[in-house]
């Protein structure tokens, strides 16, 4: 956030170009947990898409938690639950769009489409728009708790990162660029294609 602002469509910008994408969250408690979706972001209105890769984690204690040594805090900070897609819906990850909705991984019982206005529909994890704060439900579509201690939370800090088949910044970069350049084209493409049939 610090970095990068503290926006969802700032999120998105980064976040857009790559199907593999985890998501780590640092309350003001101390707890951190977070995503991996490996479905490329889009603003998809109301409707769920991704795919059965996707799970959610958390670690298993708050990072606030007593340690009497550094080689204690780095035993407590790897010592994650990881919560996999179960296999009962296909609810699992919707970004409604980056202007007024949060970005939603998780949902209830049914193949439903979110309720923005109810957005306490077993999702879980709901990060808001301008990434302060979010809340975490027991969740069917990964059998997962809360991910947190109470429902809501405040978050310190949110970190992204993005995963590509590379082995270089400079790669991965290019790889980004590309991708972009592709999405951005390929609508403009399609149509001017249509016309010349």
């Amino acid at each position: 956030m610090i970095r990068d602002g503290s926006s969802l469509r700032s999120l998105f910008q980064h976040i857009e170009a790559t199907p593999r994408t985890l998501i780590a969250i640092e309350t003001t408690k101390g707890e951190v947990f977070g995503s991996f979706t490996s479905t490329q972001w889009r603003v998809s209105g109301l409707e769920y898409y991704g795919s059965g890769e996707t799970f959610l984690w958390k670690l298993k204690k708050p990072r606030m938690a007593s340690c009497k040594t550094a080689e204690d805090q780095v035993v407590l900070e790897s010592e994650v639950e990881v919560f996999s897609w179960a296999g009962k819906n296909w609810n699992v990850q919707c970004l409604p769009n980056l202007d007024d909705s949060p970005i939603i991984i998780g949902g209830g019982e049914e193949e439903t489409s979110f309720n923005v206005e109810n957005s306490d529909d077993g999702a879980g994890l709901i990060i808001d728009q301008d990434l302060s704060r979010g809340t975490s439900n027991p969740c069917v579509t990964f059998q997962s708790p809360a991910l947190c201690s109470g429902k809501d939370f405040k978050i310190k800090n949110i970190e992204a990162w993005t995963l590509t088949p590379v082995t270089s910044i400079e790669q991965a970069e290019n790889l980004e660029r590309t991708l972009n350049f592709v999405k951005e084209n390929s609508t403009s493409f399609r149509a001017r294609r249509r016309e010349s049939i």
